[in-house]
């Protein structure tokens, strides 16, 4: 029975971690304002960005040359998620749980595309460089 707990209080844990982990990386990326060629480029409105174009914006970060952004990248995709099926009973529960939500996979999109504007840049430098 310990064990049964002690696992399940692991779970809880590692769960929290990767909330505020993601929390803190989404912070990070809200302070760095995307070029108006990326919006432009992706077709993303800069202050109404769906979170629906997440898995669009990933796929073409994949794309471009790996970085070490990748495990973020990895762990906010673990975050937007477990949020779409919250989204889906936000709905029922209230409207001020679904706006936080949506506010969320907004923020999970525009990390996605912070990472594909890096990504993006560094493959330009490479291909000045060479």
């Amino acid at each position: 029975m310990f064990f049964i707990f002690l696992g399940l209080l692991s779970c809880v844990l590692s769960f929290q971690f990767l909330i505020v982990y993601c929390r803190a990386l989404l912070a990070e990326s809200a302070q760095v304002e995307l070029s108006p060629t990326t919006i432009s480029d992706f077709c993303l409105k800069e202050d109404e960005a769906s979170g629906d174009d997440f898995a669009r914006i990933v796929a073409l970060a994949r794309m471009c040359q790996e970085t070490e952004e990748e495990r973020s990248l990895r762990f906010v995709q673990i975050y937007y998620c477990l949020l779409t099926p919250i989204l889906q009973l936000s709905v029922t529960l209230g409207p001020r749980l679904a706006k936080r939500v949506q506010h969320e996979k907004r923020a999970c999109t525009h990390f996605a595309a912070v990472i594909l504007e890096k990504r993006i840049a560094r493959a330009r430098q490479l291909l000045k460089d060479a």
